[in-house]
């Protein structure tokens, strides 16, 4: 689901005890419980050998930046907290009782986001919604889940928390990974106001895609993110669509202008003859294959597409020149691309795209040539994703000169609007000339303690 990005994360320390401003909207990292962590873990039925070398391997990094005290009981009383009316917490170090006690805190019912960045997903740690006090929220999510936690089937019952919570202004709701069937799927349309919801990796199945589609209230939804929905197969693998998600994505009450569909095998197919994609701003979509894209380029019903996102896909250089010339292309405003190396991005931006105002894509051996040739007059935004030790060590994508990238960027007369640049970490050399050309518009990606990116 779009959303605003969060800020660079800022320590519960600072925030209790330095003078540091605070914005409306904060992104607050280092409480920790870790003996909470072990123990709920462990409670889980996780084994105690396999949370101890998750503990053990962070400890000494966590001592180091945040200490070990304890310092939610302190974080819950921060009278600074009233200046934040967006906030998201990592909660991976903090355990359930931990992350419970920090939701009762009254300092945080007047909120309008919550995210929690937690891998804990019990029912347990999200009680204190239930007594009705956070009832300003307009968004609520958990980010996605750490990894060793798997897929924790609690969805139904926090679907009925949350339904009882009197959130009746909640528009947007993430809940990846948490496991949701038919039932808590019918009880988030108790919501009223909702209009957004993120269900990736849930595992909805057919029946919860058959459950959302009978929904009364689906024409409501303005937003959808069934990313990894069906789940896995016996083998493993993704499984395939079938006549639930075909319901779904066919719907006569399906009107959202946001579609996050991932990597579902198939769906491309099922999304490019659906009549009901005519309001679909927002298409996100993963591994797509070069007669897939053939297939959107070909749909008559992706009229109102303005921004897409195409991630990990296996195009060819002749499947990205086709889509360079495609109306599909000059309609968009913003294009987000990562696609196999070894293919040339030069045909996609081979002619003159006036409406496109944010690209994103990732460097290879062609994009120096590519940026240096592009005639993009409203591009304002511009992210360059890269590994440069990948880049130097990958046979297959050899001749790829982040020097000439750079000097390509900084010369190109064919983005005259080009204000914001968004680049992988770079040398102080290649720095120094991004910020003279660029500014402050110049910014660099890290990567945040819950692995999420960040800008800065």
């Amino acid at each position: 689901m779009l959303q605003r990005p969060w800020p660079l994360e800022l320590a519960a320390q600072q925030l209790i005890r330095d003078d540091v401003a605070v914005e409306s909207r904060l992104s607050v990292v280092g409480l920790i419980r870790l003996d909470e962590v072990l123990a709920g873990r462990m409670a889980r039925g996780i084994k105690r050998e396999d949370v101890e070398s998750w503990i053990d391997l962070h400890r000494a990094w966590i001592n180091e930046r945040f200490g070990s005290e304890d310092l939610v009981p302190a974080f819950t009383r921060c009278s600074r907290l009233r200046a934040v009316s967006e906030l998201r917490i990592d909660c991976n170090w903090l355990g359930v009782t931990g992350v419970a006690e920090v939701l009762a805190s009254p300092l945080l019912h007047h909120l309008d986001e919550l995210e929690l960045a937690v891998g804990l997903h019990t029912v347990e740690a999200y009680e204190p919604l239930a007594r009705r006090k956070m009832t300003h929220l307009r968004r609520f999510g958990l980010a996605m889940p750490d990894a060793q936690d798997g897929d924790i089937p609690v969805g139904d019952d926090l679907a009925d928390l949350l339904a009882a919570a009197g959130l009746e202004r909640l528009e947007s709701l993430a809940l990846p990974r948490v496991g949701i069937g038919p039932a808590g799927l019918s009880r988030l349309f108790d919501l009223p106001a909702l209009a957004y919801l993120d269900l990736a990796r849930s595992a909805i199945g057919e029946e919860g895609c058959h459950a959302l589609a009978r929904a009364s209230s689906l024409s409501r939804l303005r937003g959808l993110d069934l990313e990894g929905c069906l789940g896995f197969d016996d083998a493993g693998d993704s499984a395939l669509p079938g006549p639930g998600f075909s319901a779904l994505i066919t719907s006569p009450r399906l009107a959202v202008a946001h579609l996050g569909l991932g990597d579902v095998p198939g769906a491309v197919a099922i999304v490019a003859g659906s009549a009901r994609m005519t309001t679909v701003e927002h298409l996100v979509l993963s591994e797509v294959e070069d007669d897939e894209l053939a297939s959107l380029i070909a749909s008559p019903y992706l009229t109102a597409l303005r921004h897409l996102r195409l991630r990990s896909c296996n195009l060819s250089s002749t499947s990205l020149t086709g889509f360079g010339r495609s109306q599909l292309l000059a309609a968009l405003e913003s294009l987000t691309l990562s696609n196999d190396p070894t293919a040339s991005q030069q045909g996609l931006v081979a002619r003159r795209l006036p409406r496109l105002r944010e690209l994103r894509l990732e460097v290879n051996h062609t994009t120096a040539d590519s940026l240096g040739r592009a005639d993009l007059p409203n591009l304002t935004e511009l992210h360059l994703d890269f590994d440069a030790t990948a880049l130097s060590q990958d046979e297959e994508v050899e001749g790829t000169d982040l020097d000439a990238v750079i000097a390509a960027l900084v010369s190109a007369k064919g983005m005259p609007r080009l204000t914001g640049v968004v680049m992988s970490p770079v040398s102080p050399e290649h720095m120094a000339k991004l910020v003279g050309r660029f500014g402050t518009g110049f910014r660099t990606k890290e990567y945040s303690l819950t692995g999420s990116v960040r800008e800065r």
